[in-house]
């Protein structure tokens, strides 16, 4: 078909960009992942980020639940109960920062200086947890915060 544009080739690999700024600040968050593709104060960059038209290489400021860093062998222990999870780095015999790097989050509200992103978890292989609305992040003035918590 000639003449026309493709709406999968306007999707970017880390989805909806949104840009909030404050003062000196600017920061980008990204749908997939909920996290930060740019964050910048007085035109200065403080972490590295990464272009809107590349898939991530890192957590880049996303939120790493429902665990940070990794879990030997892929496996926990929670209330008596040893859970294995699938191994995201089997060479390293690891899984690595939660399940939420590449899973959408909505942006549920918005200004120019803030913007607040959620998301769901679901029971998954060694989590049997149900969490909706689990997380929310905000990004906000006056210094950029990123929260992460569990909504009340």
């Amino acid at each position: 078909m000639t003449g026309e544009t493709s709406s999968a080739a306007s999707v970017l690999p880390s989805g909806e960009q949104f840009e909030i700024s404050t003062g000196g600040q600017r920061a980008t968050i990204v749908e997939v992942g909920g996290g930060l593709t740019a964050y910048e104060v007085d035109g200065r960059p403080v972490l590295e980020s990464y272009a809107a038209d590349r898939m991530r290489d890192g957590a880049h400021g996303a939120p790493l639940v429902p665990w940070p860093n990794r879990l030997e062998d892929g496996q926990y222990s929670f209330d008596g109960t040893t859970y294995q999870v699938p191994l995201t780095e089997p060479e390293k015999r690891n899984a690595i920062h939660g399940f939420l790097l590449w899973q959408p989050w909505e942006a549920t509200e918005r200004d120019a200086d803030r913007v607040v992103m959620t998301t769901h978890l679901y029971p998954r292989e060694g989590y049997p947890f149900t969490d909706p609305d689990l997380l929310r992040a905000r990004a906000q003035r006056p210094h950029g915060r990123h929260d992460c918590r569990e909504p009340r």
